[in-house]
């Protein structure tokens, strides 16, 4: 079963690579290295939001399964029961 929390880090590597901050060369525009932190700001917060996203759309899928899976074993109960009370009722009448 694949991790779907992959994609976060295949996307955050694949994009990182684009555009490296040098940190051994100094900028003389503060205004630049500021808008350069806040659009990595934004790309993570962004990451987060869609890993979140895909956090919940997994959980109710899940929710939904069990459900789906607890009714599926009442009823196979219920048919279990019954089978017991015929098997019950028949052997009552051949004694």
């Amino acid at each position: 079963m694949a991790n779907p929390f992959d994609d976060d880090y295949k996307s955050t590597s694949a994009t990182s690579n684009s555009r490296l901050k040098s940190y051994t060369t100094h900028s003389n525009n503060i205004e630049d290295e500021a808008d350069f932190y806040e659009k990595e700001i934004e790309k993570y917060m962004q990451q987060s939001l869609d890993s979140t996203e895909r956090s919940r759309r997994h959980l109710e899928n899940s929710e939904k399964i069990g459900a789906q899976t607890a009714q599926d074993l009442l009823e196979q109960r219920e048919k279990l029961e019954r089978t017991e009370r015929n098997l019950d009722e028949i052997h009552k009448t051949t004694q």
